[in-house]
């Protein structure tokens, strides 16, 4: 994320840690994911692009655009 243009406003650290995606990488950058969903987060005005990376309907990882 350090060369996104996220804003570091913390939404993603406080909405994501109980499934895990703001997670060290470790085995999951191995695990291929089924789908790619490009959002918007939500938390506040500027509008940081993120991709989410998800199997089997659970997000593997979060990146930022």
């Amino acid at each position: 994320m350090g060369a996104s243009t996220c804003v570091g406003c913390g939404e993603m650290r406080a909405g994501l840690p109980g499934r895990g995606a703001l997670m060290p990488a470790r085995e999951v950058a191995l695990s291929k994911p089924d789908k790619s969903v490009n959002s918007l987060c939500p938390y506040c005005g500027v509008g940081c692009q993120l991709t989410y990376h998800v199997k089997d309907d659970q997000i593997l990882y979060v990146e930022g655009a």
